[in-house]
C-alpha cells in the first residue's frame, strides 16, 4: 500500500552514532551491534538517548550496493563522542515524511515513493535522510512495524 507522504519543516535534532558502509542485507546486523553498543556507551556517560534509535543514511551507491548510513540515537546538548562513536545532526528545514507501516524488508517501496515524490515536485534530495524506529521486532510483530521516514529537500 502506498505511503501518505507530506512535506514538513524539521528541526536539526543532534545524534550520537556509528557510521559504516554495509550492503543491503548488511543493514540490519550493523543495526542492531551498533544500537547496542551505543546504548552501552550513553549508559556508561549517564546519559539516556532522547528518543527510538535512528538510521541516518548517507549516501547510497547504486553500482556497488553500498549503504553508508549511521545508526544512532537522537541525544540531548552536552554530549560529545569518542572515537568512533560522534555526533552528528539531521537536516533542518523542509523534508517529505512517511510513515512506514510494516516489515522493515519492504522499507525499500516507502524510500522509493519518496524519492520518486520529490523528483516529481522537482525538489532535489541533497542532504542525509533519516529513519526513526516507533517500535522493534522486539515489541510488535513484525507487520506491526511503524517507521517515520524523513528526506530533506532543497
Amino acid at each position: 500500500m502506498p505511503a501518505a507522504i507530506e512535506i514538513k519543516k524539521v528541526e536539526p535534532r543532534l545524534y550520537v552514532g556509528i557510521r559504516r558502509t554495509v550492503k543491503r542485507d548488511g543493514l540490519g546486523p550493523a543495526c542492531g551491534e551498533i544500537l547496542s553498543r551505543l546504548a552501552g556507551w550513553l549508559a556508561s556517560q549517564g546519559k539516556q538517548p532522547a528518543g527510538g534509535p535512528i538510521m541516518v543514511y548517507h549516501s547510497v551507491n547504486e553500482a556497488t550496493g553500498d549503504f553508508d548510513v549511521q545508526p544512532a540515537y537522537f541525544v540531548g546538548p552536552q554530549i560529545m563522542g569518542e572515537g568512533e562513536i560522534v555526533t552528528g545532526e539531521t537536516a533542518g528545514g523542509d523534508a517529505l515524511f512517511a510513515v512506514h507501516a510494516g516489515p522493515y524488508a519492504s522499507l525499500g517501496e516507502t524510500w522509493a515513493q519518496l524519492f520518486t515524490h520529490a523528483a516529481a515536485i522537482r525538489r532535489p534530495v541533497t542532504r542525509s535522510s533519516w529513519e526513526v524506529y516507533l517500535d522493534t521486532p522486539a515489541d510488535v510483530a513484525e507487520a506491526d512495524l511503524r517507521t517515520e521516514i524523513y528526506v530533506p529537500i532543497d
